[in-house]
């Protein structure tokens, strides 16, 4: 009896093994066979055979529930594939980060159907195989789908693990301009990992783009601080203090930032309008260079270039970058305009004219540009259309005495002796609290010209540098000239040219140098300090 107990038992024992290999080799054989099923895109026989080795082993298994999310996924069986993820997960908890790529896929996938849904609606409808007044119902599965797929997301978008994601998402948004969407999904990064760089520069960015600078301004900073060596980091904390003229804070990083990026364009650009702002043209003009080597076509870099030399008394060094920038852009005014101006300082009058012709003809209502045009047909001994841009300026600036003086001039080189004298009593009517050498010029073509002698002597005691000495020492120059005193004509001319007076053309064209211009001692003088 107690051998056949012991006999029956293990007899039991091999035919439940036998049982369960068997039944292992057919759960493999369903497993390949899936593969196979899923390789050549019959997904019904794949999810069959997959449904079939898990009730057979009755029990999920790690091999065959991803390949079969992965076919009723493909499958467009979007419900059961939700489940199926909810059983891996409860299996395999920490998934979230895989989890959250299939939600993603899903909800992708969903929305095409949608739309794919309703295409082929619309075809319907064209070839009258459907009734006009079905429509296609917004509340059906998938779309439901969709929102519940969106809650899901959201609340795995706060797992820290998913904070790449999240950020890819928020990214999206801020390219198709959604700065809030895009403020809003960076803000849920940086409330679990505030210490996240990616999130706290592109939320500056975010608020950059949308004009709030205040806001932005910590994001940056703190941006910066997470990674010092970060180019992109430095440039835009530079960039802003510019923007809110905090100028020497944003030269330094704007030099981190170029020590990051060696032949960087925009950190030359930006760190030459730093120091433009602060008045210091040197260092401007250095950084600009640097700009325009990088970029010779663009237009702002060689305007604000010969910007530069232009305020730092290098008129000739200014031209060949306010050609540049006339020239990328035609019909910009200020290039136009400064090129004229540019070249009345190195005393060219023809490109002169022909730049402020045009400039004027873009903007006729700026005063300096009218001026300037006025002064230039005074110089070419054209005294009507001189009066007739003069004048214009004036309407502009009625305060402008050197518009004033040169109308008279005019009208007194024109031999209009009664519109003359009426402009230089306005002259003197516009100095008489601070009189200068159109004071004393003034006086002269009215006659006085002891007392224009008289002023010009005291108005030497405030030329107390040797630029306002150079233009004092000419004008009493031009004065004797007009009074015939050759002696004290050469004497005078000659103490402006030793203080570097470079002026000749403008000493050329000058009618109040024609008196002494054929004696021998002014050929003499000009000769040898134009050599």
């Amino acid at each position: 009896m107690k051998h056949l107990l012991i006999l029956s038992i293990l007899l039991f024992g091999f035919i439940n093994e036998s049982s369960g290999q068997s039944s292992q080799k057919e759960a493999k054989r369903l497993y390949f066979s899936a593969i196979g099923n899923y390789s050549i895109n019959k997904m019904g026989s794949c999810i069959s055979d997959l449904r079939k080795a898990k009730k057979i082993l009755k029990k999920t298994n790690f091999k065959i529930q991803p390949l079969l999310i992965k076919a009723l996924f493909k499958s467009c069986d979007y419900e059961s594939t939700l489940k199926e993820i909810a059983r891996y997960k409860a299996l395999k908890p920490n998934t979230e980060w895989a989890e959250y790529l299939e939600m993603m896929q899903l909800k992708n996938k969903s929305t095409d159907y949608i739309k794919q849904s309703q295409s082929e609606y619309n075809k319907l409808l064209l070839s009258n195989k459907i009734s006009p007044h079905y429509k296609f119902r917004k509340n059906n599965p998938k779309s439901s789908l969709i929102k519940k797929l969106d809650k899901r997301i959201d609340s795995l978008e706060y797992l820290s693990p998913n904070a790449n994601f999240v950020n890819q998402k928020a990214y999206r948004q801020y390219n198709k301009r959604n700065y809030k969407k895009a403020i809003k999904l960076y803000g849920k990064v940086l409330t679990n990992l505030p210490e996240n760089h990616e999130a706290n520069f592109w939320t500056g960015n975010s608020y950059y783009d949308s004009n709030k600078l205040t806001s932005a301004y910590p994001f940056y900073k703190k941006a910066v601080e997470l990674k010092p060596q970060d180019y992109y980091s430095n440039y835009w904390f530079g960039k802003i203090n510019y923007d809110i003229k905090s100028y020497q804070l944003a030269i330094t990083y704007l030099k981190k930032a170029l020590s990051h990026k060696q032949n960087d364009y925009k950190s030359n650009y930006w760190l030459g309008h730093s120091y433009y702002k602060l008045n210091k043209l040197n260092s401007a003009i250095n950084y600009f260079e640097s700009a325009v080597k990088l970029k010779s076509y663009a237009f702002y870099a060689n305007y604000w270039l010969g910007q530069a030399y232009s305020d730092n008394g290098q008129s000739k060094a200014a031209i060949p970058f306010f050609e540049k920038s006339s020239q990328l852009k035609p019909d910009d005014f200020w290039s136009q305009y400064l090129l004229g101006y540019s070249y009345v300082q190195t005393d060219d009058y023809t490109k002169a004219y022909e730049y402020l012709k045009k400039s004027v003809n873009m903007k006729s209502d700026h005063s300096y540009s009218n001026y300037l045009l006025g002064y230039t047909h005074l110089l070419r001994k054209e005294y009507s259309l001189a009066v007739k841009y003069l004048k214009i300026a004036l309407k502009i600036n009625p305060d402008d005495i050197y518009a004033t003086y040169r109308i008279a001039k005019a009208y007194y080189m024109n031999r209009d002796m009664i519109l003359a004298k009426e402009y230089f009593n306005k002259t003197i009517e516009m100095e008489k609290e601070n009189e200068s050498s159109l004071t004393a010029y003034a006086y002269f073509y009215l006659g006085s010209k002891e007392k224009a002698i008289r002023i010009m002597q005291s108005y030497a005691s405030k030329a107390n540098t040797d630029k306002s000495r150079q233009s004092f020492y000419c004008d009493y120059a031009g004065l004797h000239s007009l009074l015939n005193n050759r002696k004290e004509t050469v004497k005078y001319l000659e103490m402006a040219l030793k203080l570097n007076y470079s002026k000749f053309n403008q000493i050329d064209i000058n009618p109040d140098f024609d008196n002494i211009r054929e004696h021998r001692s002014f050929k003499k003088l000009i000769s040898r300090y134009k050599n």
